[in-house]
């Protein structure tokens, strides 16, 4: 799948402990960037002499000053994360998607007058996993 990158800029890096860092990247001026909690991005990295795109959940509430924030754990086995430890820098721009993704956070009090789930509904998944788990536990 093919994605339209844009050209964002780091704007604040915040070391929270030897293995997860804080990025803060803002969208151009030019773009209306927004996004509903549960969305991701797609990095564009120049990795190994071609690009590789890479996901990376928004981990910030949503605003309206085109500024985001991924909060990304260090995998060293990994492909992007020692990347972007290595070379990323307050400044340094970044191919950055739009806001993807539709595993998002509705408000159903505004669509639907209705509850989410009804006591039975849970009642009902509750003992479904219970049953699931006594089986498994009894070794079948």
């Amino acid at each position: 799948m093919s994605y339209t990158f844009h050209e964002a800029t780091i704007v604040k890096i915040v070391q929270e402990t030897d293995i997860v860092k804080r990025f803060f990247i803002q969208m151009p001026d030019t773009l209306n960037f927004t996004f509903t909690a549960g969305q991701f991005i797609m990095i564009n990295l120049p990795i190994a002499s071609k690009y590789t795109n890479r996901s990376y959940s928004i981990a910030s509430a949503p605003s309206d000053d085109n500024i985001f924030e991924l909060c990304i754990v260090l995998k060293p086995t990994g492909l992007g994360t020692p990347y972007t430890w290595e070379n990323f820098e307050v400044g340094t721009k970044v191919q950055a998607s739009l806001a993807l993704g539709k595993f998002i956070k509705r408000i159903w009090s505004l669509i639907s007058p209705r509850p989410l789930f009804n006591k039975r509904e849970v009642l009902s998944r509750r003992s479904r996993r219970l049953k699931i788990a006594q089986h498994l536990s009894a070794g079948y």
